[in-house]
């Protein structure tokens, strides 16, 4: 079988691959790690669909003489896919803002399609779509707080994928800054000022995601980092540690042991955004800077 890749040849062996879906799989994990994605494949010139069980994914390698593939740069996809978002937000609130009842209705009526590009590109905000849903059903003038938010948190994500090294130097600043309020929230937690401890949980949470998205990028412009060590372990490794103490941070609030809550907080949790940030290659110069 020939496998091509934007027209170029590509020399991949086969080894234990004996269907096509097989092969295909395998040359999508290759082009994951180069950044890139595949968004179109042909089979001996044939477009095919690309969903998970399509029939032509049992065929045997040697059915297919040549498999032609399309593939692009991963960012440039997610970038796309948000700037649909926006388009369809700034369309939406236009329609609000006219009362066009036509307009209104076809903006309504693509929700659903927003509501799965959401769906697959921010899991955990597809609750902002649902009270868009509700408003409009209802008050269409009441979507306007949910638009916003969701557009602010998809311009949000533009701005990572169009300058990782800022907004992860900027990110890495902001934790730094708020790890003494991370490690006064047990006080606060003892002292009736829940809700100034939740809003530092809150919005550290926010902070150290984000982070954590940036870091694939921060790598790809700094190598180096793969052969440093983090508190002598791999970024990987501490960054499996470092989820495993979040999730006991987690059980302490559920059973309110605040006791528990601030040793993790003071003792594991700060000490490690501390190493993490003086890890990255910016995280000095931003502190010094900011």
């Amino acid at each position: 079988m020939k496998i091509l890749v934007n027209d170029h040849e590509l020399d991949h062996t086969l080894e234990d691959e004996n269907t096509v879906g097989e092969v295909i799989d395998a040359v999508a994990t290759w082009l994951r790690a180069n950044g890139r994605s595949i968004v179109e494949a042909q089979l001996d010139g044939e477009t095919v669909r690309l969903e998970p069980n399509q029939a032509w994914r049992a065929d045997a390698v040697d059915t297919v003489d040549t498999l032609g593939i399309r593939a692009r740069d991963s960012a440039e996809i997610k970038l796309d896919g948000y700037d649909a978002i926006i388009r369809y937000l700034d369309g939406l609130s236009a329609a609000i803002e006219t009362g066009d009842a036509g307009e209104l209705a076809d903006r309504t009526e693509e929700l659903e399609t927003v509501r799965e590009t959401v769906g697959m590109m921010l899991s955990e905000h597809t609750e902002l779509v649902d009270s868009i849903s509700e408003s409009l059903a209802s008050t269409p003038d009441t979507a306007h707080t949910p638009i916003e938010s969701l557009r602010t948190i998809v311009a949000g994500r533009i701005a990572e994928l169009s300058d990782p090294l800022r907004e992860a130097a900027v990110t890495a600043a902001l934790l730094s800054r708020l790890v003494p309020d991370v490690q006064d929230v047990s006080v606060r937690l003892q002292t009736s000022r829940d809700d100034e401890a939740i809003a530092t949980i809150i919005r550290f949470t926010e902070l150290l995601g984000k982070l954590v998205r940036l870091l694939p990028a921060v790598i790809a412009a700094a190598p180096e980092l793969s052969e440093k060590r983090l508190e002598g372990a791999t970024l990987g490794e501490f960054t499996r540690a470092f989820n495993a103490v979040l999730n006991e941070l987690s059980e302490a609030f559920v059973s309110g042991d605040y006791v528990l809550i601030g040793d993790v907080l003071e003792y594991e949790i700060a000490p490690r955004i501390e190493s993490l940030v003086a890890y990255l290659p910016f995280g000095e110069r931003e502190n010094n800077d900011s």
